[in-house]
C-alpha cells in the first residue's frame, strides 16, 4: 500500500506528480481523515518491503510504502478511512510501477566493514552500532542467543523506518562473520550465520517496532 501524506508543503501528491504520475492511480484507493491517500497495488515479485518517506530505499517526502511486514488501517466505521467511490475494494490493482519501487543501494563487499549511508537515523544508527558489538562480545554459550535477538530487534527498527533494510543486514553479516568459534569441532559456515542473521532479521520485519516503543 502506498501512503499519500498532505502534512506538508509539497505533499505526497505533489512528489507522484514530479515522478510523472497523476493525482489518481486506477487502483482500489482509500482517502484518510487528513487528506491523504492509501492505494493498494499487487505484491511484487520480489516482494517489498516497508519505506519511510525519502529515507534510505523510500521514494520521496511523504510517500511511504507500507507492505511485508507493515500494517494499514482499513476503512472501517468510524475509523475516518474510507473508499474512494469509484475506487474501491472490488477495483482491480494495478503492479507497482518501476519508479516506484523502494531503492536498493548496497555496495557493500564480503568482509569490509560497511560504511554509514544516507537515510540512517541517529537512533537507527546507534541501535545498530551497538548490535553489532554485543553480537562481537557474546561470551561462549550465548553467541546464538545474542545474534538472534540482536537481527531480530534491527529487523524490527528497519521495518519501522529507522535503518534502510538493506545497510543492516551489511552489518548484522559482517558482525556474524567476525564471531569467535569456541567449538573448533564444529565451526560455522559463512552460509550458515548469514542464515541465521536472514532468518531473525526477517522475524523482526514482520513486527515493527520504534523508538517510541522502547
Amino acid at each position: 500500500m502506498l501512503d499519500i501524506d498532505v502534512k506538508d508543503s509539497p505533499t505526497g501528491f505533489d512528489k507522484l506528480e514530479a515522478l510523472g504520475f497523476p493525482f489518481a492511480f486506477s487502483t482500489p484507493t482509500v482517502h484518510t481523515p487528513s487528506g491523504g491517500s492509501h492505494g493498494y497495488f499487487a505484491v511484487p515479485d520480489p516482494p517489498i518491503r516497508n519505506t519511510n518517506g525519502q529515507r534510505g530505499r523510500g521514494i520521496g517526502p511523504q510517500l511511504d510504502w507500507r507492505a511485508c511486514g507493515g500494517y494499514v488501517i482499513a476503512p472501517s466505521p468510524g475509523s475516518g478511512y474510507e473508499w474512494d467511490p469509484h475506487l474501491g475494494i472490488d477495483t482491480p490493482m494495478l503492479e507497482v510501477p518501476e519508479a516506484l519501487l523502494p531503492k536498493e543501494t548496497s555496495s557493500h563487499k564480503p568482509g569490509t566493514p560497511p560504511e554509514a549511508v544516507p537515510g540512517l537515523s541517529a537512533y537507527g544508527q546507534a541501535a545498530l552500532d551497538g548490535a553489532g558489538r554485543d553480537i562481537l562480545a557474546a561470551p561462549h554459550g550465548e553467541q546464538e542467543a545474542t545474534l538472534n535477538g540482536r537481527c531480530y530487534w534491527i529487523g524490527q527498527l528497519s521495518a519501522w523506518g529507522e535503518i534502510p533494510r538493506t545497510f543492516a543486514l551489511d552489518v548484522l553479516r559482517y558482525a556474524a562473520r567476525q564471531l569467535v568459534c569456541y567449538d573448533p569441532s564444529r565451526p560455522w559456515s559463512t552460509l550458515e550465520l548469514e542464515r541465521k542473521v536472514n532468518t531473525a532479521f526477517a522475524a523482526g520485519m514482520r513486527h515493527p517496532r520504534g523508538p517510541r516503543h522502547g
